[in-house]
């Protein structure tokens, strides 16, 4: 997406070394406005920019992070057995 907006290659070669990279060009993406502004600078300056100021926000903001409880464990178990009127009536009977 930022070289469609017109990101110079120059700059777009310094993202890809760097090794957050990704996520300088993330916050770029989701910062339309200081996008915009490094597309309108040199290489240069855009790089120092990066450097100086965008990659500390870039790597500032914090992943979301779910409220959800953990999962339980897995329960394991066959149920019960249920017993029939003969059963309890006479308990422990075996035919042969």
């Amino acid at each position: 997406m930022l070289v469609d907006s017109g990101l110079k290659p120059e700059l777009g070669q310094y993202l890809l070394t760097d090794p957050n990279g990704a996520k300088i060009a993330e916050y770029l993406h989701d910062n339309p406005a200081e996008m915009h502004e490094i597309i309108g600078m040199s290489p240069m300056n855009a790089a120092v920019k990066i450097a100086n100021e965008i990659k500390a926000k870039a790597l500032s903001t914090t992943p979301r992070v779910s409220n959800a409880p953990d999962p339980i464990e897995a329960i394991n178990g066959g149920g019960y057995v249920e017993k029939d009127d003969f059963s309890r009536k006479f308990p422990g009977t075996t035919f042969n």
